[in-house]
């Protein structure tokens, strides 16, 4: 099983990708709770995807 910082790095770049993000552009990430995912597994999340910014 992969880390949530490997996967939330997948996702992320997959994302820049498809917007053809450039380095310094500015957006907004959600992370939502449809689907009952834990409080605490979208913190983990969350966390991730901000200490890649």
């Amino acid at each position: 099983m992969e880390s949530a910082d490997v996967i939330v790095g997948k996702l992320l770049a997959k994302i820049i990708n498809d917007l053809s993000l450039q380095s310094g552009e500015r957006v907004a990430l959600l992370v939502d709770h449809l689907g009952g995912t834990p409080s605490s597994e979208l913190s983990i999340v969350a966390r991730a995807s901000w200490s890649m910014h």
